[in-house]
């Protein structure tokens, strides 16, 4: 069992990570309400949740990395977890 960290982050994008948003990079656990749309990169140390897709993106997460709607990324996507 690990030991419980004395502050946990989190961070929420209410929306899609696009144009108008830019790249994301975040220390901790991240939600994205919407979509990760072509040629965007996300970063996290912890968990990313995607509750649309992940198109043509680059994606990491520290730890686990979980897409509700699925990775369109036409093989152009990349996607790491842990």
């Amino acid at each position: 069992m690990s030991k419980p960290t004395a502050q946990s982050t989190s961070g929420h994008v209410a929306g899609s990570i696009g144009l108008s948003s830019g790249d994301v990079s975040h220390e901790g656990d991240l939600v994205v309400d919407g979509n990760i749309l072509d040629g965007r990169r996300v970063t996290a140390t912890g968990s990313i949740h995607v509750a649309g897709v992940i198109q043509a993106a680059i994606v990491s997460a520290g730890k686990d990395l979980r897409a509700d709607g699925g990775i369109t990324g036409r093989s152009k996507a990349e996607c790491r977890a842990g």
